[in-house]
């Protein structure tokens, strides 16, 4: 899932553990209710107690609604396969 980083040079989040150290370095005063989705779904898969689909959906959720998904993502957003593991 290609996202822009704090300088707005897009890079990819191609693994769980990756979206997940992503969402945990977030700022504080930038997490809100789909963050702390997002983050507890990786959390869970990781565990092996949610599928990784679900946290792939919310950690997709989280990038569309901060606008850090990158722009080619976001036009196909709906068709996006990412592989978390």
């Amino acid at each position: 899932m290609p996202i822009f980083d704090g300088l707005d040079f897009p890079h990819g989040v191609a693994t769980l553990w990756e979206a997940f150290a992503m969402l945990n370095e977030w700022p504080s005063y930038g997490r809100d209710a789909t963050h702390e989705a997002a983050l507890d779904a990786c959390r869970d898969a990781m565990a092996d107690e949610c599928d990784v689909e679900t946290a792939r959906a919310k950690v997709l959720a989280f990038a569309l609604s901060t606008g850090i998904l990158a722009y080619e993502a976001r036009a196909a957003h709906t068709t996006l396969r990412v592989e978390l593991m």
